[in-house]
């Protein structure tokens, strides 16, 4: 769990193990994939913020690398 807000995170914890196989704890260090929760809270946001979802991803992702930069939704990514 992270809890953050403008100014960063401020207090990540986490329980469990990473690896059952070989008993290795998840830590907020962990590396991990997002849940698929996320997907949904990212439209929402899209659309409460009426961001154009025909945009580069480069004008709304600052540093974007380049070969992602130009990418545009249109139905799917292209």
């Amino acid at each position: 769990m992270v809890l953050f807000d403008t100014g960063g995170i401020r207090h990540a914890a986490a329980g469990g193990f990473a690896s059952l196989e070989h008993a290795l704890p998840f830590t907020p260090d962990t590396t991990n994939r997002l849940a698929s929760i996320s997907k949904h809270f990212l439209a929402a946001t899209l659309l409460l913020e009426e961001i154009p979802l025909e945009a580069p991803l480069g004008t709304l992702l600052e540093g974007l690398p380049p070969p992602s930069a130009p990418c545009r939704w249109r139905g799917r990514w292209t």
